[in-house]
């Protein structure tokens, strides 16, 4: 579910489309209501972009296509690389710092454990506030491998924070 205008607006997508995010052409196809009449697009940095086309080359298409495409009212995210990755901090400069209010999450992929999440958002509010976005950042966790599954539950559940 993604929750957007202060928390006045809920979308549960019911059909996805993700691709490859180093091809322009494929960012021009997601975003056109016709030839995908879909509700939520993903562009992946990850698995379906080939490792010669990760780094730069991808950065500047996904730049280019969230600044210059108009996605209606779809749910736009991107997946990055995952946090082990030397391409995360990269990517998430890139797509952050370059595209300020032109998509709504991160899918974070093969997500170990909790705090992997606590290191992206801490991530994206320095990015969002250096970049001056007027809302937050969705992060999405993906559950991928056995070692995911077994944290699962403390994935899927924000830390308490006690006012003080």
């Amino acid at each position: 579910m993604f929750v957007f205008d202060k928390g006045t607006r809920f979308v549960i997508p019911r059909t996805e489309m993700t691709y490859p995010g180093h091809n322009l052409k494929l960012h021009q196809n997601a975003a056109d209501p016709v030839k995908s009449p879909v509700d939520h697009v993903m562009a992946d940095f990850e698995d379906a972009c080939p490792y010669e086309f990760k780094g730069e080359k991808s950065r500047k298409v996904m730049i280019e296509a969230l600044t210059t495409l108009n996605f209606g009212n779809k749910v736009v995210t991107v997946r990055p690389n995952n946090i082990h990755s030397p391409f995360f901090q990269g990517d998430m400069e890139a797509i952050v710092l370059g595209a300020p209010d032109r998509f709504h999450g991160i899918i974070l992929p093969k997500t170990r454990g909790p705090e992997e999440i606590q290191t992206t958002a801490k991530l994206l509010d320095e990015l969002e506030r250096r970049a001056g976005w007027t809302y937050k950042i969705q992060i999405e966790s993906l559950i991928e491998t056995p070692q995911s599954l077994v944290h699962a539950y403390d994935i899927a559940t924000p830390p308490i924070v006690c006012a003080g």
